[in-house]
């Protein structure tokens, strides 16, 4: 079985998250998506022995997503059947106060893969543009900006342009950068927040009052609209691309991550 997702779901030119596919509608039924499951976790863990053996380049994966998308759950299964000598993941919380002594990119640089490695954002750099966009107040613990007047418009571009340059830099430097993007409908995130929510009142825990509040979701998918959409223009093997997928048999996500390693094969 031979099937290539990548032309589906690879960002190509202008794109609408809104538009975007929140679930597979293709005519993979389950039990193909089963079967090339397999196939895939066989390909995916030959390849990472490759690229360690290799030693001359690296993969990063950048593994963006609204919450309730199912980050953790993907990372489980992607890379449950690597071997993790040669795989690291790296989940970005609040920052700490020596990462806010330093500058928005500092703390991502210290977790790039090595070379012949494959290394997971698990959230990433795109934080400093998304939910502190939505809540520009968080930017001032940087204690480099004395007021969220401070965050106009030019902030933002800097911001971006930081983005694209760090990307750019990794680029051309060796590492392969995978933007992966795991979009939700508002329906089925919703759906999922009330659930845990529910579970953690169950359990006598408490999520952070952010994720009860309707507007803050909302000002998070317009915050998604503009950085990550906006890749570098960069035609060589550490192409950046983006990848709207949710829902989908978890061989899709398989063939999106296998095509930046065969050139190592």
């Amino acid at each position: 079985m031979n099937i290539n997702f990548s032309d589906e779901f690879l960002v190509k030119g202008k794109f609408s998250i809104k538009k975007a596919a929140t679930e597979y509608n293709g005519k993979l039924s389950k039990e193909e998506g089963e079967q090339l499951l397999m196939q895939e976790k066989e390909k995916l863990r030959e390849l990472q022995e490759r690229l360690y053996s290799d030693g001359s380049q690296s993969l990063l994966v950048v593994l963006q997503a609204m919450d309730a998308a199912g980050k953790d759950s993907m990372i489980e299964h992607v890379f449950g059947g690597v071997n993790p000598q040669g795989c690291n993941v790296t989940s970005f919380k609040t920052p700490s106060s020596r990462e806010y002594s330093h500058d928005f990119l500092w703390r991502h640089y210290l977790a790039l893969p090595q070379k012949g490695m494959i290394g997971i954002f698990n959230r990433s750099h795109y934080e400093s543009v998304l939910v502190c966009k939505v809540h520009p107040e968080y930017n001032l613990t940087e204690k480099t900006w004395k007021s969220v007047k401070d965050f106009n418009e030019k902030f933002w571009e800097n911001r971006y342009e930081s983005i694209r340059n760090f990307e750019k830099h990794l680029a051309q430097n060796g590492t392969t950068v995978v933007k992966i993007f795991l979009n939700v409908s508002k329906d089925e995130q919703k759906k999922r927040l009330l659930d845990r929510i529910n579970e953690q009142e169950k359990t006598g825990n408490s999520l952070p009052p952010i994720f009860r509040s309707a507007p803050f979701l909302t000002n998070i998918w317009n915050a998604t609209k503009r950085p990550l959409m906006k890749p570098p223009k960069i035609m060589h093997p550490g192409t950046c691309f983006l990848q709207t997928i949710n829902g989908l048999q978890e061989s899709l996500r398989y063939r999106s991550l296998l095509m930046p390693l065969k050139k190592w094969t």
